[in-house]
């Protein structure tokens, strides 16, 4: 993603750009808060260094000093199609529609990058998420049983 993108929500004025190495602190407090399995520091460090198909957003509160960070999202990208891998944002923030600025931002950002397909797993029982999802036009095109390490399923989604 080249710049910044700039949205307004009704409550909190957010920019989205890339992730830096600087930001890895507030990152993992947010998916740590966000997540009963969360990544580590080091896999996302070295996705962050060496992963050339990864693409690490933030959203950074505007208004605010030292402007925290309060939503993470992470794709991946092969030839042309976007892979959600993660999308987080702080509990304190939700419900502010920072999560439709984050799935946005991916899109636009995979839009630039020539891309025509957005895909992703979500827990069947995740239905703010599944929400966000459908909200946005993506599709339930399958099922993944046993999915994630606690036995749930996932939907596998599509745009």
């Amino acid at each position: 993603m080249t710049g910044q993108l700039t949205f307004q929500s009704p409550h909190a004025k957010v920019d989205i750009c890339p992730m830096t190495e600087a930001d890895l602190d507030d990152v993992m407090r947010v998916v740590n808060a966000s997540f009963t399995a969360p990544w580590s520091r080091s896999w996302l460090l070295g996705a962050l260094q060496n992963r050339d198909d990864c693409v690490f957003l933030v959203s950074k509160l505007q208004g605010v000093e030292a402007q925290p960070i309060v939503g993470v999202v992470v794709y991946s990208f092969v030839i042309d199609q976007a892979h959600v891998m993660n999308i987080a944002v702080d509990p304190d923030y939700r419900g502010q529609q920072i999560g439709d600025a984050l799935l946005l931002a991916l899109i636009a950002d995979s839009n630039a990058r020539g891309g025509t397909q957005v895909t992703l797993e979500v827990r069947t029982s995740n239905t703010a998420a599944i929400g966000l999802y459908r909200k946005h036009n993506f599709d339930v095109i399958g099922t993944r049983s046993n999915y994630y390490k606690d036995g749930e399923d996932a939907y596998i989604m599509m745009k």
